[in-house]
């Protein structure tokens, strides 16, 4: 009898995980997306300052190619969190 409980509570989380796994995988992806989009506002609020002239010239570039170098991983991440394996 006490086998019996322990089974049917561990299908029963076994059930709970397999349903909920699309759920954080969705969640674990929507949160890396909003990431990039952030970092893609970012890198184009940089470069109109550069060709404003808003900025001081060393410091945007060295900021744009913090935020493109960052865009870039975050590229990476999402293409191999679809299951695609970004070119090096």
């Amino acid at each position: 009898m006490g086998m019996g409980i322990f089974g049917i509570v561990g299908l029963v989380i076994i059930a709970l995980l397999y349903a909920l796994f699309p759920l954080i995988v969705m969640a674990q992806l929507r949160g890396l997306k909003l990431r990039f989009d952030q970092s893609n506002k970012n890198t184009i609020k940089l470069l109109d300052q550069i060709t404003r002239g808003d900025a001081a010239n060393i410091e945007s570039q060295t900021e744009i190619w913090r935020e493109i170098k960052s865009q870039n991983e975050l590229s990476r991440q999402l293409l191999r969190a679809y299951g695609h394996e970004p070119e090096a």
